[in-house]
């Protein structure tokens, strides 16, 4: 993660993930946003924004949270500024987050 901020018991992360390996490959930054939530579970936030070059993310761009019991999907559609998914899960377990366009992947894990 390339930036840390904590403010009132909140912890925010970025990190900028590159999708394709060629010339057109598209770049979108995802922000993590974590904190203590009610009944001992740790809460996320999980947010996926356009890089400063562009306005908006690429149409048809997902992201996908999977727990260890269920799993939520969202997509980009035209002029979407960015995506979300709000989530709380027990401390310990693993949060695996994707973010996809076309066939290009990127996955990232986090512990709870």
């Amino acid at each position: 993660m390339r930036s840390r901020e904590i403010k009132d018991d909140i912890i925010e992360r970025a990190k900028k993930i590159t999708l394709g390996l060629s010339a057109d490959s598209q770049q979108v930054d995802l922000v993590v946003s974590q904190w203590l939530a009610e009944n001992q579970e740790v809460g996320f936030l999980f947010q996926v924004h356009p890089t400063k070059d562009n306005e908006f993310l690429p149409l048809g761009l997902k992201l996908k949270v999977m727990l260890e019991s269920d799993s939520e999907e969202v997509e980009a559609q035209e002029a979407d500024s960015w995506i979300q998914i709000a989530l709380t899960e027990l401390p310990g377990k693993l949060v695996t987050v994707k973010i996809s366009l076309y066939d290009e992947s990127v996955t990232e894990g986090f512990v709870a």
